[in-house]
């Protein structure tokens, strides 16, 4: 994967606005990948896919995905706010998905340095930054009978024989499953 087929995909909605203010601030401070915003609504002059709120959050992200040309997604949320630079390198490539921070995870088990895989019993689709193959992401959306993030975070039917992981580098836990990112 080079980064010209990586694309950031932020979702958020327009009662948000605020604190995409402060996304947007900071992704462009920090970070040159290049960004869209998946959105109900244009946010000021920024390069969006507008949805309709009738879609379910799943519907949405199928419909950006199928237009789309690059080949890997990082997926986003307004409230991801960067507080430096993020730091990616070809570690990533050859898996299907790579959480750029460790959250709600039990394995334990080292694919390379400060990657981990991610197994059956652990929570694949999550809301934290993820880089994906977006035919592995289109297709896991297009097979899911969900609607929303929270269902579409406990469906691990549809995950088995993923080759997935997490970067975890000993960063400090916060809250109850929630790491830092040395990388996001």
């Amino acid at each position: 994967m080079c980064m010209s087929d990586l694309l950031a995909i932020c979702h958020t909605n327009s009662e948000c606005f605020d604190i995409l203010d402060i996304f947007v601030s900071r992704y462009q401070r920090f970070s040159d990948i290049k960004l869209k915003l998946l959105s109900d609504k244009k946010y000021k002059d920024y390069d969006c896919f507008v949805y309709n709120n009738s879609l379910s959050y799943r519907e949405r992200w199928i419909s950006v995905l199928l237009n789309c040309e690059e080949t890997h997604i990082l997926t986003l949320h307004e409230d991801f706010i960067l507080y430096n630079n993020i730091h990616l390198d070809n570690n990533y490539i050859g898996y299907d998905f790579i959480r750029l921070q460790k959250n709600g995870i039990f394995s334990n088990i080292n694919i390379t340095e400060n990657i981990f895989k991610i197994e059956n019993g652990d929570h694949v689709f999550s809301m934290t930054p993820c880089i994906w193959k977006k035919e592995i992401l289109l297709s896991l959306l297009l097979n899911s009978k969900t609607s929303t993030v929270w269902e579409l975070e406990n469906e691990n039917i549809y995950y088995s024989g993923l080759n997935g992981g997490y970067y975890y580098c000993g960063e400090a836990k916060r809250g109850l499953s929630h790491y830092d990112s040395n990388i996001f």
